[in-house]
């Protein structure tokens, strides 16, 4: 169920700006220093309300924070971060804590499993509707920052695409990990050996330990390693499917 987001509330005792001293403070609450100007300038102006088409109106759990997300997928693909130094820079550097909101010691930022639905939810419109919400999204952006700046607007240019593009890349290869994962989870490897890449072998060994998900693959992947695993996936199918008819890969790439 679709639910906005509140405006976070500091607390006294919690609040991270009231535990740092004299030099810290400062910097930590400077508006000119560039985790104040993020929240102020991106997080803030993200219009949750454009990501409603992506879940009921009145069933289900309510969703975590879309502007949250948002600004998380903003920052990794604006720093080139994997999605663990994404979690690791939101859970523990204080700047980027305070970059996406969070300025209490105990907020925290969704759970995996909850970004990478989030992620998946954006690729799936994009596929059937045909519409770009990260686009659509910065466009908002970019017109609220231009009403309020008194910019032209003549000379702006936007490259949300490029984190359109790496959204779509990065959940298209969770999915066809998992699938991978299901297809080949009682296949024995050794005959498939022969006939792919040694990462790509090694990847579907992974697979099949207990508790190893599709997450436990690419969770620590910078850009281009995603890339490349793509490239191994693509290429490590086909070998399959040429070579090993019985074997079903039910994946659309």
């Amino acid at each position: 169920m679709f639910k906005k987001s509140k405006i976070p509330q500091g607390d006294l005792f919690k609040d991270i700006g009231m535990q740092l001293s004299g030099r810290k403070q400062k910097i930590y609450q400077d508006p000119t220093a560039w985790h104040n100007v993020f929240y102020k300038e991106v997080v803030s102006r993200i219009d949750e309300a454009i990501f409603a088409v992506l879940y009921d109106q009145t069933m289900g759990r309510p969703n975590a924070p879309t502007r949250l997300l948002m600004s998380m997928i903003i920052l990794k693909e604006g720093q080139g971060w994997s999605d663990q130094q994404l979690f690791d820079q939101c859970r523990f550097d204080l700047q980027v804590m305070r970059a996406i909101g969070l300025n209490n010691m105990d907020d925290d930022v969704p759970t995996g499993s909850t970004y990478y639905a989030f992620k998946k939810l954006l690729l799936e419109h994009n596929d059937q509707m045909g519409e770009d919400l990260v686009e659509k999204a910065f466009t908002h952006i970019t017109t609220a920052q231009i009403e309020a700046h008194g910019i032209s607007g003549r000379k702006i240019r936007l490259d949300s695409k490029l984190i359109g593009s790496n959204t779509a890349k990065g959940g298209r290869l969770h999915l066809i990990v998992e699938c991978l994962r299901k297809a080949t989870a009682r296949t024995p490897l050794d005959a498939l050996k022969p006939d792919v890449t040694e990462q790509f072998f090694t990847m579907l060994c992974d697979l099949q330990q207990e508790g190893k998900s599709a997450s436990n693959i690419t969770y620590g992947l910078n850009g281009d390693q995603r890339e490349q695993l793509l490239v191994d996936c693509g290429t490590g199918i086909r070998s399959l499917l040429n070579d090993h008819p019985d074997l079903v890969l039910d994946i659309a790439l």
